[in-house]
């Protein structure tokens, strides 16, 4: 038998009112990759990599359940590719920690995405 983590909890005690960091882009693995992608072990800052990979053909039925739901005529989906992408995956990455500090720095009016 072999277990599959879902999730990996890393955490830091903070005392006396002490705030929370992002973590650092320099950890030896990569927390935000989704767990699904064939490069997941890899660190997008330092290893570059884009590859289209096929997908399922139960994700390819999502798409077209997606499609049938939103297109006035009928399509039929022929292909589905998913994209690993380390340069746009790090822009995102870096947008969404741009944002978390922007909201950080308004204090708690709005709450800050995963």
């Amino acid at each position: 038998d072999q277990v599959y983590p879902e999730y990996l909890v890393i955490y830091e005690r903070l005392h006396g009112g002490a705030r929370a960091s992002p973590p650092r882009e320099d950890l030896p693995f990569q927390l935000e990759l989704p767990l699904y992608w064939k490069t997941v072990g890899k660190n997008p800052y330092k290893e570059g990599f884009r590859k289209h990979r096929v997908v399922k053909q139960e994700i390819v039925e999502l798409f077209q359940r997606l499609a049938d739901g939103t297109c006035r005529n009928p399509v039929k989906v022929l292909k589905v590719r998913r994209i690993e992408d380390s340069a746009l995956w790090c822009r995102y990455i870096n947008w969404k920690r741009n944002l978390s500090q922007g909201l950080l720095e308004e204090g708690d009016k709005i709450k800050a995405p995963n």
